[in-house]
């Protein structure tokens, strides 16, 4: 995937906690070339919002307040133009990554010890005119 780095990066957040969800906000809203579009806690509004939006980059839960975050992955990693999707939750185990991997997410992080981690990613891929994407972990 190719960024123009002349055009601001959207970003949508998939996140149970109104506490995270906000702060993660304020903290990528403070970023140069970074736009937050849209915020949802649940699985549906997530999927519909996603796909209508076509943010660059979605940051997902795996536990929302209705659904779950592998079924939104699921569905906007099948989607025609799918985004950068950054897993980001406090469910670490390997089972864990390891079904993300397979239903396409491009980057997992543990929320309580890589959230910085994930925003200073963000931020990168921003700057970087091509961005190689892996699984952490």
């Amino acid at each position: 995937m190719i960024h123009d780095n002349d055009r601001e990066q959207a970003v949508f957040i998939v996140e149970d906690s109104p506490l995270v969800s906000s702060r993660m906000a304020v903290m990528l809203g403070g970023l140069h070339g970074v736009r937050v579009v849209g915020q949802a806690d649940n699985a549906s509004q997530a999927i519909e919002s996603i796909l209508r939006l076509q943010p660059d980059i979605v940051t997902l839960d795996l536990r929302l307040r209705e659904g779950s975050g592998l079924d939104v992955l699921r569905m906007v990693k099948r989607s025609q133009h799918p985004p950068i999707v950054m897993i980001l939750t406090n469910y670490t185990d390997i089972q864990y990554r390891n079904r993300c991997r397979a239903f396409g997410a491009d980057y997992f992080f543990d929320k309580t010890m890589e959230f910085l981690q994930a925003i200073d990613l963000i931020e990168r891929v921003t700057v970087r005119p091509a961005v190689a994407v892996s699984v952490e972990g």
